[in-house]
């Protein structure tokens, strides 16, 4: 998940300088290809990166639904 999230932030960094970046710092022809690089990083990564973290997404909410059982089993189902 960490992984996922240090990918994120490193593509909104990088649009935050494209956006917020010095007057003058980047010409046209570079920003264009900035956005290239980003578009096809989406490509060639996005699907890949939205699988991983569904999948953790799974993994959480089995364990969690595990511990909620687990909780009722404990205290007699009084929480039920």
């Amino acid at each position: 998940m960490a992984d996922a999230h240090r990918w994120l932030d490193s593509i909104v960094r990088r649009l935050e300088g494209l956006e917020k970046g010095a007057p003058g710092s980047l010409d046209c022809t570079h920003k264009v290809n900035i956005v290239q690089e980003l578009v096809s990083e989406m490509d060639s990564q996005g699907n890949t990166r939205v699988e991983d973290v569904k999948k953790l997404a799974e993994l959480v909410t089995d364990a969690v639904n595990n511990l909620g059982k687990q909780t009722k089993h404990d205290w007699g189902g009084q929480f039920a």
